[in-house]
């Protein structure tokens, strides 16, 4: 099990969001199902960041900025966080860093899990991490 998030290209491509922590081994999992199908799965997280905002109207607007960049509600939760992903490119200028530690107090009092280090790859199951309230798949 993999904790991700995709994401239409403009280009009709999709992007597959995951935790760089697992990166290449989940696109080894998908290898192995691809068998003769005519799909292309290539690494560009070099290419491309994922930015999360929340909270005040400052830091809002200054990430409004960001041209290219589509937001969306994250769907694991109604608490009003929003995700975008875009090309690194844009969003190496300065741009306002939130405290890594703020979003994961946030997280955890939500109930969302996230990465491998809280849902280990073969070991859990859906059920143990309200994947099913966090509308895991429905999106």
């Amino acid at each position: 099990m993999y904790d991700v998030f995709l994401h239409k290209n403009t280009d009709g491509s999709i992007l597959i969001e995951c935790d760089h922590r697992v990166t290449e081994d989940f696109l080894m999992h998908l290898r192995q199902y691809k068998l003769r199908s005519n799909i292309q799965l290539e690494n560009h997280s070099d290419q491309w960041r994922v930015l999360t905002r929340w909270g005040g109207p400052a830091l809002s607007e200054a990430m409004d900025l960001l041209e290219g960049a589509s937001w969306f509600v994250d769907p694991r939760c109604d608490w009003q966080m929003q995700r975008a992903i875009t090309h690194r490119a844009l969003v190496d200028v300065a741009m306002p860093e939130a405290n890594s530690n703020s979003y994961s107090i946030w997280r955890m009092i939500k109930g969302v899990p996230e990465g491998p280090s809280e849902m280990q790859r073969a070991k859990a199951i859906p059920m143990e991490f309200n994947l099913d309230f966090a509308h895991a798949s429905k999106h």
